[in-house]
């Protein structure tokens, strides 16, 4: 409802149904290791699930897939580059997609453990850019309700990013004048 002229009118309704909640009976995991990864190399996670009252899922079944979505530099952090630009910085309208596209993707079944071991390549680097690869598995029991997690690792195009920065207070520079820069090569953990 709202007031127009000083009145009360309808503009819509709308309705819903509370229906019967199910608390979970158990919880997904995805761990990865927190490791440097670089383009090429190939990510291990582990996929867990176990009961709230602690038993192992064995036989659960689990559907998974790896997605890559590139990274601004401005979201990477590595130690002593402030101030550095360390890798090529886009407009938005040369940007390709910012959206996550999927790498791979498989189903599979959790042990007597209750996990899953996966090693799955990441893709090589798009434009030399740094990546984000996720990977979110989701498992079901036998009562077919869902539990998902993920676990997400930054992938770094090369062993070492080169950085540069200008020297000095100037903002704008004029073409035909020479400029001081600073140039740096740096590991992905500093």
């Amino acid at each position: 409802a709202m007031v127009t002229d000083g009145q009360w009118a309808w503009v819509g309704t709308a309705g819903y149904r509370v229906a019967e909640y199910r608390p979970p009976e158990f919880l997904a995991d995805v761990r990865a290791a927190d490791t440097v990864r670089l383009a090429g190399d190939t990510l291990a996670v582990t996929i867990g699930g176990r009961y709230l009252f602690g038993a192992p899922m064995a036989g659960a079944a689990v559907q998974w897939a790896l997605t890559r979505e590139l990274v601004s530099p401005w979201e990477l952090r590595i130690p002593g580059t402030d101030r550095y630009s360390l890798a090529e910085a886009r407009w938005w309208w040369e940007e390709s997609s910012s959206f996550p596209s999927v790498v791979a993707q498989g189903a599979d079944s959790l042990d007597t453990d209750g996990a899953l071991s996966l090693a799955t390549p990441l893709p090589a680097a798009e434009n030399g850019q740094p990546s984000r690869a996720t990977l979110s598995a989701t498992i079901t029991d036998v009562n077919r309700q869902t539990a998902s997690a993920s676990a997400a690792a930054l992938v770094h195009p090369a062993e070492f990013y080169v950085g540069v920065r200008a020297m000095g207070d100037e903002y704008f520079w004029r073409a035909g004048q020479p400029h001081d820069i600073e140039v740096i090569a740096v590991r992905p953990d500093g």
